[in-house]
């Protein structure tokens, strides 16, 4: 979706609320992906050194 485009974010946001397929995909691959996640200690460190 290109940035600063509300048609395609309202596009977006219409298929998640009307697609019940499309979140049951997409939890799925949240839930297979969290475990290579790390925590929020590493992320909001990591955040603060990109932005130092």
């Amino acid at each position: 979706m290109p940035p600063a485009d509300p048609p395609a974010l309202a596009a977006a946001l219409h298929r998640w609320l009307t697609e019940p397929d499309l979140r049951r995909t997409a939890r799925a691959a949240a839930r297979q992906r969290r475990a290579e996640l790390t925590g929020w200690e590493v992320t909001a460190r990591c955040l603060a050194d990109a932005l130092t």
